[in-house]
This record gives structure tokens, sequence and C-alpha cells, in this order.
């Protein structure tokens, strides 16, 4: 594993003007919630069975015959807060977080990324053509759950 010093960071938020006891746990559950963004070439699969728990481990891909594909596995798990998966092999070296968190007015959503990309030939293909991708679909599944916790509190 790389030192957290050689680590890139991909920080990105939205937020909502709802209080954070209406944010339920499914904001954590990238990939394999209802609120997903449907179509989404940013691809989750669960590889183990059962809740979700420190250990649980994922398959993600974003889409393509030679995009990025990686394995995680949750390394801490607050239910309703925080979520950290720590990247296992492939592509990336590092871990990704996912934070709600309570603000004056509403309820903020953090995503970070902290990662090294393995490999010359993949560094130069993140570089030249995936990351602007994943950063534009990161923009776009913060938006569709904004979207979803925003409905979810008017609809009650």
């Amino acid at each position: 594993m790389a030192q957290k010093s050689e680590l890139r960071v991909s920080h990105h938020f939205v937020f909502i003007e709802v209080p954070i006891g209406l944010v339920t746990s499914e904001s954590l559950l990238w990939g394999e919630a209802s609120w997903w963004p449907k179509p989404c070439p940013w691809h989750t699969q669960k590889l183990t069975e059962g809740d979700i728990a420190i250990g649980t481990q994922y398959h993600h891909s974003l889409g393509g015959g030679l995009a990025p594909r990686w394995v995680s596995e949750i390394t801490q798990y607050e239910p309703r807060r925080e979520i950290e998966r720590t990247f296992k092999g492939d592509f990336f070296v590092g871990y990704e977080v996912i934070q709600v968190g309570e603000r004056a007015n509403g309820t903020r959503i953090d995503y970070e990324m902290h990662y090294q990309v393995k490999g010359l030939y993949k560094k130069i293909l993140w570089e030249i053509y995936y990351r602007k991708k994943y950063e534009a679909k990161l923009e776009m599944i913060l938006a569709t759950l904004k979207e979803y916790v925003v409905k979810q509190y008017y609809k009650d």
C-alpha cells in the first residue's frame, strides 16, 4: 500500500437542505441502493453475502473494455454516517470514504477517493481518458442522491 502522502485525493460533496435524521443509510450504499442512477456506467457488484459490514467486498468498473476495474472491501462502517472501502489490487491503491455530516441548515454528504493508479500504462489511461469521466460520473451520482433525499423528505 502506498503511503498516505503519496495518494492523490478526489473530493466531491453535495449539500442537501434536509435534516440529517431523515437521510437514510441508503445514502452510503453506492451501486446497490434504489437511488443509484439508471443507467449508470459506474457498475458496482457486491461480492459477499449478507448485510453490509466490515469485510463486505465489491467489484467496481467504469464501463468499457479498457476502463478501470477494481475490488474494494469495507474497512470502516458506521450506519447512516460513514463508510470506508479500501481498494484491493488491480487498478487503484488507496481507499474511498463517504461521510454524512450535520450542518446548521441541512446535511452534507462528502465523497473522497484517496488513490494511486498502479502501473504506467494505467496511469496514462487514467489521466488522458478516464479521470474526467470518473469526475463527471461522481457529479451525476451526487446529484441523483440529492434528488432522491429531497423527494423522500417532501414525500412525507
